[in-house]
């Protein structure tokens, strides 16, 4: 049974505020500094009939404004492309890019990324959070890069990660589709550790195999159930190499519970190899 939502009242000093500076704002970028829902936003804007900042661009503007995104934050832009790919949805007949998430962090760190212009709201169903980045040029540079509509099982890399991102990418591919584990095989010390990715599509599966391997990691590729794919990793010296080579790139975005599920496996890895030593 669902919790019933209690609201917050506006006070007269956030109201007297949004009078004065609500214009300067896109609705994403008001619910961040109030600590409000995006929904409340814009009812209370609706009553006060006040304006705020337009969160849509024109093609030519939205290229714009990606190219710079580009420019400026390479590595923050590599990790949401991997993200997308594995967590995100391009649609076919609408020209935008949905994220949905468990995570709300991670999707307002996103938005920062594209200067507060997209909309995040709360799903109806299971207490998700969906993102939709609203530039319209981007939609059309992720199908021309092969992130495709209905990509489940087709999704396939038409163009080469660039080497110095490849690090960002991957770590987005393992926010969205990866996970980490720790297997007791007797009540001593034997453990067994694994860090896995999976995904239905096994062209991408083959492009991330092959990023792996240009970079000196080696995983295994087994078939899962339901027609699915896993790239795992279960040696030690490779789990290590991993963690530390997808979070030494300057950038501020990855889902923080899975870093500290990673932590928290390296933590276990290394007192498993005293006690072996011992």
């Amino acid at each position: 049974m669902r919790k019933k939502k209690t609201w917050k009242k506006w006070t007269l000093n956030e109201i007297i505020w949004l009078k004065e500076n609500s214009y300067k704002f896109t609705i994403s970028e008001l619910s961040l500094i109030l600590n409000r829902t995006q929904h409340s936003i814009r009812n209370i804007l609706k009553i006060l009939n006040l304006k705020y900042k337009k969160c849509y661009l024109g093609y030519e503007e939205s290229k714009n404004e990606l190219n710079k995104i580009i420019e400026e934050t390479p590595h923050d832009f590599w990790y949401i492309i991997g993200f997308i790919a594995t967590d995100g949805c391009v649609h076919k007949k609408r020209k935008m890019v949905t994220i949905t998430q468990k995570e709300r962090d991670i999707l307002n760190k996103i938005d920062i990324i594209f200067k507060g212009r997209c909309l995040l709201r709360e799903t109806n169903r299971y207490a998700l959070w969906k993102l939709v980045i609203n530039n319209l040029y981007f939609r059309d540079w992720l199908i021309d890069y092969g992130i495709v509509p209905n990509k489940s099982r087709t999704l396939k890399l038409k163009k080469p990660i660039p080497k110095e991102y490849q690090a960002d990418f991957i770590r987005g591919v393992f926010d969205g589709d990866g996970c980490v584990g720790i297997y007791v095989k007797d009540k001593i010390w034997n453990y067994s550790f694994d860090c896995s990715i999976f995904n239905c599509s096994k062209f991408f599966v083959n492009d991330i195999y092959e990023i792996f391997i240009n970079n000196k990691l080696y995983p295994k590729i087994y078939k899962a159930k339901k027609k699915c794919y896993k790239i795992s990793f279960t040696n030690r010296e490779n789990i290590l190499k991993l963690y530390e080579w997808i979070y030494s790139t300057p950038s501020f975005l990855y889902i923080e519970r899975k870093k500290n599920n990673f932590e928290e496996l390296l933590k276990h890895l290394y007192r498993n190899v005293k006690e072996v030593e011992i």
